[in-house]
C-alpha cells in the first residue's frame, strides 16, 4: 500500500514538473558583480537577461518600463503623462493655498472680533484698568480712554473689512 502512494507521489510530480520549468526567470548581475537567478524580476535599475517562457533578451523587467516616460513622436515626452503630473502638482499647490487662505480669514475674524470688544469696551468709559508688570491696575484717564478707542476703531477698519 505504501509503494501505490509514493508512485502515485511520484506521478504526480512528474506531472507537475513541465508546469513549474515553464516560469519566467530573470537573470541580473547585483551591485557586487554576482550573477543572480529568480523568478521574480529585479529591482528596476539593473539590466536584465529573461530566460525560459521568453527569447532571450536584454530589457529591464516590465515593472522598470512602467516608471520612465515614454517618448514619442521623435522624442517628445508622453503628453498625456506630462499633463497628469502638472495637474496633480497644480491641485496640490491650490490645496496648500486655499488652506492657508482660510488660516488667514479665520486670523482676520478672530482679530476683528477682539478689536470690536476693544472699541466697545473704550466707547463705553468709566472706570478701565490694565495691569502692569508688578501687577498692579493703572487705571485710564480720558485722554487714554480716547487713545485705545482710536486704536480699536482703526484695528476695527483693518480687520473687519
Amino acid at each position: 500500500m505504501r509503494l501505490k502512494q509514493l508512485l502515485y507521489l511520484a506521478f504526480m510530480i512528474a506531472l507537475a514538473s513541465p508546469i513549474l520549468a515553464d516560469a519566467q526567470i530573470y537573470k541580473w548581475k547585483d551591485k557586487n558583480g554576482v550573477t543572480r537567478y529568480s523568478d521574480t524580476p529585479p529591482p528596476d535599475n539593473v539590466k536584465v537577461d529573461k530566460i525560459g517562457k521568453e527569447k532571450t533578451t536584454n530589457s529591464t523587467p516590465p515593472a522598470a518600463k512602467d516608471t520612465k516616460p515614454v517618448e514619442t513622436n521623435g522624442g517628445q515626452v508622453d503628453a498625456e503623462d506630462a499633463a497628469a503630473k502638472l495637474r496633480a502638482r497644480n491641485a496640490e499647490i491650490e490645496k496648500k493655498n486655499n488652506e492657508e487662505k482660510a488660516a488667514q480669514a479665520k486670523l482676520k475674524a478672530e482679530n476683528c472680533r477682539a478689536a470690536k470688544a476693544d472699541y466697545e469696551t473704550f466707547a463705553q468709559g468709566g472706570r478701565i484698568y490694565q495691569v502692569n508688570e508688578k501687577g498692579e491696575r493703572e487705571y485710564f484717564d480720558d485722554a487714554g480712554l480716547n487713545e485705545r478707542k482710536a486704536k480699536a476703531q482703526s484695528e476695527m477698519q483693518q480687520y473687519c473689512n
